[in-house]
């Protein structure tokens, strides 16, 4: 069995991009679909909220000079704003403008209504099985990220 889990995981391994990559390929009709991948992990982190720069860092791994290159040239397209912490001068936040959230709300509308076209190609029975299926894969990932 341990071969064909080996063949699964390679196969699901190149098999989830690839899917990802397919439904939502096209181009973006705002700004945001033209950033640069990186700056793209910055702006989606920045979604829910504004974020230090050392939590930035830590999350995507990045050092603190290669995070604050990007968040400059975001800071330059108008996309995000750094400030000061009041309660600590020598802290960071970086914080997505109006305009920045603007843009990641139109790519999310536009990024769930392509999904919808990909999913009423399914069956209702198809739709609910693979919702239910990614839903146990997430679920089963976090437990195995946490024993890790």
């Amino acid at each position: 069995m341990s071969a064909e889990l080996d063949r699964m995981a390679e196969d699901l391994e190149e098999l989830l991009p690839t899917i990802l990559r397919q439904i939502y390929s096209g181009e973006e009709e705002e700004a945001i679909g033209e950033l640069p991948l990186m700056q793209l992990r910055v702006v989606r982190c920045l979604v829910n909220g504004p974020r230090t720069m050392s939590s930035l860092g830590a999350e995507l791994q990045m050092s603190g000079s290669r995070l604050a290159h990007l968040v400059s040239r975001l800071e330059d397209s108008g996309i995000v704003v750094r400030e000061d912490d009041l309660s600590d001068r020598r802290v960071r936040i970086a914080t997505l403008t109006p305009e920045g959230q603007k843009l990641m709300s139109a790519r999310k509308r536009h990024r769930a209504a392509r999904l919808v076209e990909v999913l009423e190609r399914l069956t209702d029975s198809q739709r609910t099985e693979l919702y239910n299926s990614l839903q146990n894969l997430l679920e089963v990932s976090r437990t195995a990220a946490t024993l890790a």
